[in-house]
């Protein structure tokens, strides 16, 4: 089993799950379409997911269809001691395979498995016209749930910012004091307006923490110049003329942020200048603010390799993975830290973090401000300890021998 992506007149990707014989899986399928609303890479996530239940029942001779319709549904063996097992195993075909996947992977594929069995269980319900036949399918399905739901992994947990990828405040001011130096014009007109390229994307993300797809789908009429400049982050219908095979896309809220005088001077020279060097080599413009050196849109896997080119030219100065997913979460650590240190209370805290951020959930903040509580008590206790051997020190000053 694998999946291919279809290319909708509209330009959506549709990714869509095939057997080996490269003919479409109906009922993931129909299930993927339902929910055609969310992102590509959501959907073709849960596909995979999918392909694991569906290779495990090919390979157990099951029929999961004919065992929802029929009721008979699953045994505790079968779901416990058989796919739960397959769903928490390593699937990747690298050369080195780990035991298990990570608890939030194995939650992920239980969670996505059982979503889909209960929506194939509620069609076959719904369209049962005897109520007896209709208790024993929801009892068959509640059965089936209680089973997956057992598995959950327990010990779940928020992970926090991976601390080898966030820039320190040495090194966050090391980068933007990098950025908005002056320019050396040595090199060709082309090599300079990459660099100046470069650096108005990695500002973007480090100062006003945008995601990757927000970056690399904004237009450059997103860019609002005046007395205050402002950076739109707007969700879009599907593009059907963008080339690229990976699309960027704005999952999340859209909202408008202020970008300071001293950034905006750099992005508005960005546009004017530097950007149209980079479209000289394509015979039609493009209204994506981000573009390569050949001037099409910037792919996302070329955005990761600027932020490697950053690391291996300041190697001492920069953390060794650097992302563009590090550039955002740095953002999301320091705007907490600058919060509390404004004296700004918990709970405001973490909705300044959601507006800004255009996330819809507070609770995805308590990982920033979790965080900053825990280096605040870090700071407290290397503080208590330096006072402690300050008073020491004086006492052993005044003691006659």
């Amino acid at each position: 089993m694998q999946i291919e992506n279809l290319r909708h007149p509209s330009g959506q990707i549709i990714p869509m799950l095939v057997d080996e014989a490269g003919l479409p899986i109906v009922g993931p399928n129909e299930w993927s379409l339902s929910r055609y609303q969310r992102s590509e890479n959501t959907l073709r996530r849960n596909l995979s997911e999918l392909s694991i239940l569906y290779g495990w029942a090919t390979n157990m001779g099951i029929d999961i269809e004919d065992r929802i319709t029929s009721g008979r549904g699953f045994s505790e063996a079968e779901i416990s001691g058989s796919l739960v097992p397959e769903l928490r195993r390593d699937q990747s075909h690298r050369r080195v395979v780990k035991a298990a996947v990570s608890p939030h992977v194995q939650a992920q594929r239980i969670a996505t498995c059982a979503t889909y069995l209960r929506w194939m269980s509620d069609a076959v319900i719904a369209l049962t016209p005897h109520i007896g036949q209709r208790e024993a399918l929801k009892g068959s399905k509640d059965r089936l749930l209680k089973f997956l739901g057992d598995a959950m992994p327990s010990n779940l947990r928020r992970p926090k910012p991976a601390q080898d990828r966030l820039l320190s405040e040495a090194q966050r001011n090391f980068l933007i004091a990098e950025l908005v130096k002056t320019d050396e014009q040595s090199g060709s007109a082309l090599k300079l307006a990459i660099r100046k390229r470069d650096r108005v994307a990695i500002i973007l993300m480090l100062i006003c923490g945008l995601r990757i797809g927000e970056l690399l789908g904004m237009k450059v009429e997103d860019i609002r110049f005046g007395s205050l400049t402002t950076v739109l982050v707007q969700r879009r219908p599907m593009d059907a003329d963008d080339p690229r095979i990976h699309r960027p896309l704005v999952k999340r809220q859209s909202r408008t942020l202020w970008l300071d005088a001293k950034f905006a001077a750099i992005v508005g020279d960005y546009i004017l200048q530097s950007r149209e060097v980079l479209l000289a080599k394509v015979r039609e413009d493009t209204e994506y603010l981000i573009v390569s050196d050949e001037g099409a849109p910037l792919s996302i896997s070329r955005m990761f390799r600027i932020c490697t080119g950053l690391v291996l030219k300041f190697p001492d100065k920069l953390p060794p993975k650097l992302s563009p997913h590090s550039l955002r979460h740095s953002f999301s650590s320091d705007l907490e830290r600058s919060l509390r240190e404004s004296g700004v209370e918990e709970d405001r805290r973490r909705r300044h973090l959601a507006l800004l951020r255009g996330d819809s959930s507070l609770e995805s903040q308590n990982v920033y401000v979790a965080a900053e509580i825990d280096e605040e008590a870090k700071r407290a206790l290397l503080a208590n300890q330096r006072k402690a051997i300050e008073h020491a020190e004086v006492l052993n000053e005044k003691l006659p021998f």
